[in-house]
Formats: structure tokens, C-alpha cells, sequence
């Protein structure tokens, strides 16, 4: 899976009705933003916009410093 895909996935379960789930996702997003520089992929314009409509939703639920470090991604992303 792309790696933009996987964060996608996470933001989104991130906001799940079930809890355990969503702390699950939590959990995932943080530790593949820790993560997520080993890859060298590009991701695809459809999936940073996923991802920009995904991310609101969930940033409630998630710590300051991920979603800081994930908007700074996505932008980086879309500069071009």
C-alpha cells in the first residue's frame, strides 16, 4: 500500500465510532509519521487531497506535534 494511502486509512479510522479502533489508529499515525521520511515514493495529488479532506475530522483526536508534522508533509508535497 502507498504509504499516503496508509495515513489516509489511519486518519479516518482515527474518527471510528468504535474506541478501540480508533486508538488503534491513533497509535498508527503517530508512529508512521515517526516513520514516514524512510520512504522515497511521491504520493499522488488524488491521495494528498484524501488526505487534506480526511485530516480535519481526525485532528481533534490526535497529538499537536502529528498533525503539525503531517501538514507540513502535505505540503511539502504540493509546492511543486
Amino acid at each position: 500500500m502507498h504509504y499516503v494511502d496508509e495515513r489516509l486509512v489511519g486518519a479516518r479510522a482515527v474518527c471510528d465510532r468504535d474506541e478501540t479502533l480508533a486508538a488503534w489508529a491513533r497509535e498508527y499515525v503517530v508512529r508512521w509519521d515517526a516513520r514516514y521520511n524512510r520512504n522515497q515514493s511521491s504520493p499522488l495529488p488524488a491521495q494528498l487531497a484524501d488526505l487534506a479532506a480526511a485530516l480535519p475530522a481526525a485532528e481533534p483526536r490526535l497529538p499537536p506535534d502529528t498533525v503539525a508534522s503531517l501538514r507540513f508533509v502535505m505540503q511539502s508535497f504540493t509546492r511543486g
